[in-house]
């Protein structure tokens, strides 16, 4: 039986957008995209059944300012910016926890909705 893939959206500091399609959605394989520790954020703009990883280091590798990430998290209310590639991906709640899960069309045409003026695709 062949294992669906998730889908996830990438989003560079440079404001490219890429849909990518993982095959699991482990803290390795997600550390490997964002290439360091990850850390998952929870940001205003972003619907509550998604979730945005960013790198936990990022501020102290003076990692560039993402937009597209900094929009979502509202840097422009409290000043602490998003820095490095951004993730965007499925946060499903389930019986005591929320989970990574990858995103639907559904989603996917939203989030491209959102950050349409910031990201080329």
């Amino acid at each position: 039986m062949k294992r669906e893939l998730a889908k996830v959206i990438k989003i560079s500091t440079t404001h490219v957008l890429e849909i990518l399609e993982v095959p699991d959605l482990s803290i390795e394989t997600v550390s490997g995209i964002i290439g360091g520790y990850v850390e998952n954020v929870k940001p205003r703009r972003l619907p509550r059944d998604m979730a945005m990883i960013v790198d936990e280091e990022g501020l102290i590798q003076e990692l560039p300012i993402n937009l597209a990430g900094s929009y979502l998290y509202e840097t422009d209310k409290h000043g602490s910016p998003i820095v490095g590639d951004i993730l965007i991906m499925g946060d499903r709640q389930e019986e005591y926890s929320w989970n990574w899960c990858g995103l639907s069309e559904e989603q996917i045409q939203e989030i491209l909705a959102l950050l349409e003026f910031i990201v080329k695709v």
